[in-house]
């Protein structure tokens, strides 16, 4: 019996992270002009997730907030999304779900890297590369670093200092923002 659970249980947690990276992925592909569906598909999983959120706020209030900033992303609410990013990695810290504040930082800052915010773009990147790196995720640290360095070779950040030397932003971004 106690396998059956498991299994069942299993289940639903892929069908829920299935939804939430679908969910992210079609707010994307609307943002690239792959359509109207694509939107209709991230509202879906937005929707699902805002049920699951009332049920378990710990486990899916970061998860809801990412959905609805790159929802806001889509319809082009820009002071609304960075507020939904800011307060999905918020919430992913203050409820010890590293890996969701890793992806709410990422997630940020290649927002702001699509509205020309290099500078920010480059802050959160790096509170996102800390994150995977105190979460153990170092191929996706190591992910993060790449985008960082294409970022500012591809457009002459060269003078932006962007971290120190054992990988932490220079900004203290964690300390500005009351983190």
């Amino acid at each position: 019996m106690n396998d059956l659970l498991s299994g069942n249980l299993i289940v639903q947690l892929k069908y829920v992270y299935f939804k939430f990276y679908h969910g992210i992925i079609a707010f994307r592909q609307y943002r690239n002009g792959e359509g109207e569906e694509w939107l209709d598909q991230g509202k879906d999983c937005l929707e699902k997730f805002k049920v699951w959120s009332s049920l378990s706020p710990t486990n899916f209030q970061s998860k809801l907030l990412i959905l609805e900033a790159e929802y806001q992303a889509s319809e082009a609410n820009i002071f609304v999304a960075k507020t939904m990013f800011q307060s999905a990695a918020r919430v992913a810290r203050d409820n010890g779900l590293i890996n969701d504040q890793a992806l709410a930082c990422k997630l940020y800052g290649q927002f702001l890297i699509s509205i020309v915010e290099y500078q920010d773009a480059i802050s959160w990147l790096n509170l996102s590369k800390s994150a995977f790196k105190d979460w153990g995720a170092t191929h996706l640290q190591k992910q993060v670093e790449n985008e960082v360095q294409t970022l500012i070779r591809e457009n002459n950040l060269h003078d932006v200092v962007t971290s120190s030397s054992d990988g932490t932003s220079s900004c203290n971004l964690k300390h500005e923002r009351g983190w």
